[in-house]
C-alpha cells in the first residue's frame, strides 16, 4: 500500500481551539489535495466548509472535543 492509498482512509483534522473559518478552509483544500478520506472540523464551521468544499470531500465533526465540555445530553 502507497501513501495515496493511506491518505483515502485517513480523516485530516483542524481541531485547534484557534482554529479560524481561513485555517478551516485550508483544511478543506488540503483534504480536497490528497484525497483523504474526510476534514475533520469543529461544528461551528459546518455551514462555511460544507458551501466551500461543494461536495469534493466529506467533512466530520466531532462534539465536545477538545475540552469535553458539552453535556451527555448534547
Amino acid at each position: 500500500m502507497n501513501y495515496l492509498e493511506i491518505l483515502k482512509l485517513t480523516d485530516h483534522t483542524e481541531l485547534k481551539q484557534t482554529a479560524g473559518l481561513k485555517d478551516i478552509l485550508k483544511a478543506v483544500d488540503e483534504g480536497i489535495k490528497w484525497n483523504t478520506a474526510s476534514v475533520c472540523i469543529p461544528p461551528a464551521f459546518v455551514s462555511e466548509a460544507a458551501e466551500y468544499a461543494a461536495g469534493r470531500v466529506r467533512l466530520a465533526v466531532v462534539t465536545g472535543f477538545p475540552n469535553g465540555y458539552d453535556s451527555t445530553a448534547a
